[in-house]
């Protein structure tokens, strides 16, 4: 199979059928929606301006729109449904916690029936409380291609050479560094999988963070870090830049352990 041309036009056309035609098929899962509340934890409305068109048919919101409906908590989107006859046809929008199908013959999310659309876009949804907004544009619902080797999931993390990369920010804790020389830091990674490993220390004004393993290429290093069994070891240097009374405050958070490793 190959792609046919749809039947041209010009200006000296008088039948408008050739037009309309190619009108009808630049439009088709047109969605040009946007959210209002998109980056805080409220309901969103489809902003005023928002045009979509559903199985054929243009739709203009003329002011924002609440979507209605209480969905169980969780993963939630937002539905359009028809109702009216042509031309006098609306959108009412709801809240749903069904998934929607993609449908290739209108190039959109559909219900299962293919009468209602859905907005492009999905929130975490725990009683009044809506966050996480984000649009999932692409037809797996979930992943983003870039290349054949590289791929994004929100879920999992990036994909690269066969194996998803994941982040965890740990916080260190309490850790009287003048006083006590290590710490261990529970990871909860098995340690073959882990790639990197970095600590940031902060001191006790709260006003500068610096690298474990600061070196001024002179002295030894002013901090390791070791990776073992269930915990990253993090040991300061005796004498040397955090033996010092700026890391001694305790009941407070010395800084972060950022651990990347494949899932």
């Amino acid at each position: 199979m190959a792609f046919e041309q749809i039947e041209p036009y010009a200006d000296s056309d008088t039948d408008p059928a050739d037009l309309m035609s190619h009108v009808d098929f630049q439009r088709r899962g047109l969605a040009n929606v946007s959210l209002t509340n998109f980056t805080n934890s409220s309901l969103p409305s489809i902003a005023s301006g928002s045009v979509v068109e559903v199985n054929g048919t243009l739709y203009q919101a003329v002011g924002d729109i609440a979507p209605g409906g209480s969905p169980a908590n969780g993963v939630v989107y937002i539905k359009l449904n028809p109702t009216g006859i042509s031309p006098n046809q609306t959108l009412t929008a709801d809240l749903t916690a069904t998934p929607p199908t993609w449908f290739d013959s209108e190039q959109g999310w559909y219900n299962s029936g293919g009468t209602a659309r859905y907005v492009d876009f999905k929130m975490d949804k725990s009683g009044a409380s809506y966050t996480d907004k984000r649009q999932f544009p692409f037809k797996n619902n979930e992943d983003v291609t870039f290349a054949a080797d590289g791929l994004i999931n929100k879920d999992i993390g990036i994909k690269t050479d066969n194996a998803f990369i994941k982040t965890k920010v740990i916080s260190i804790g309490d850790w009287d560094m003048d006083a006590t020389v290590f710490v261990n830091i529970a990871h909860g990674v098995t340690v073959g999988n882990i790639r990197t490993v970095e600590a940031l220390i902060i001191d006790d004004g709260g006003t500068v963070l610096t690298p474990m393993t600061l070196n001024d290429f002179i002295n030894p290093p002013d901090g390791t870090i070791q990776i073992v069994s269930g915990n990253v070891v993090l040991t300061r240097r005796t004498s040397g830049f955090f033996d010092d009374t700026d890391y001694n405050a305790t009941s407070y958070n010395r800084g972060w352990v950022t651990v990347e490793y494949i899932a």
